[in-house]
């Protein structure tokens, strides 16, 4: 019956960080986004644990690699139990195993935690694979979504829509959808690709459907509110996810709930 207490910390991390997938220790090339994203992960890091030093709690439960350094700091100090609840590995956003720092923290936090809990059983073989995590320590609880009143959404397009829907970056597979597009647009001319979603990629995206001679059948509408992508999905022919790595995929249920 313990009331919710909220504490605001500014910061400059973004969750959804990219690096390269090359190890860059091995390289000569110094990485200036890396440590600047190192640099603000130990600020908030430090700002947590200052706050978390006035507050009565008996369980550390973190999520994800921006809020582990601070998670283990406070199970090291104050030795309470600690569950990390993962969403998204370095493994799923890079596309590959590498040997980057944030690998290497999501590695020791899933290694120090007494719970981890996975997304999906895909997440969890991953984990095990991947990070060399002990099984018996991994919980599985899926994702869940409540149903969203669509907009009402009719669309302007005589040709049949087929989508993608996510954020742009390697692990979703953005530049594949191209490909996909392009090969489709050879058999059907009858086809509008309508892409709903920003990210770090945006304007290599639009500079590889240009290229490609492709920008008359394609339409960015750019990161949309749940009722207006529900409306959106229910006037499209077929949603495409071509995701390197999806750790659950909820663009899937979002699609199944306006077939």
């Amino acid at each position: 019956d313990a009331d919710a207490v909220h504490i605001g910390i500014k910061s400059k991390l973004v969750p959804y960080f990219y690096h390269s997938p090359v190890d860059v220790t091995d390289s000569n090339q110094p990485d200036t986004v890396s440590d600047e994203i190192q640099e603000a992960l130990q600020v908030y890091t430090e700002h947590v644990q200052e706050r978390a030093e006035k507050l009565s709690y008996d369980v550390i439960y973190a999520h994800d690699w921006l809020s582990i350094g601070a998670a283990l700091e406070l199970k090291n100090k104050y030795h309470k139990p600690m569950v990390l609840h993962i969403h998204s590995l370095d493994y799923d956003r890079v596309g590959k195993k590498t040997n980057s720092w944030i690998y290497q923290l999501e590695k020791e936090g899933m290694e120090k935690a007494d719970e981890v809990i996975a997304v999906s059983a895909y997440h969890a073989r991953v984990m095990q694979k991947e990070y060399g995590i002990n099984k018996d320590k991994i919980s599985v609880i899926h994702l869940g979504i409540e149903a969203t009143e669509p907009n009402d959404y009719q669309s302007p397009f005589q040709e049949d829509i087929v989508l993608f829907a996510g954020r742009l970056s390697h692990q979703k597979g953005i530049f594949d959808f191209i490909e996909i597009a392009a090969a489709l647009l050879k058999e059907h001319d009858k086809l509008r690709f309508v892409v709903a979603g920003d990210g770090e990629l945006s304007q290599e995206v639009v500079s590889r459907v240009n290229e490609k001679g492709l920008q008359q059948h394609f339409h960015f509408v750019g990161r949309l509110e749940r009722p207006a992508l529900h409306g959106l999905m229910q006037q499209c022919k077929v949603l495409v996810i071509p995701s390197v790595s999806e750790p659950f995929g909820l663009v899937a249920f979002e699609a199944a709930l306006n077939d």
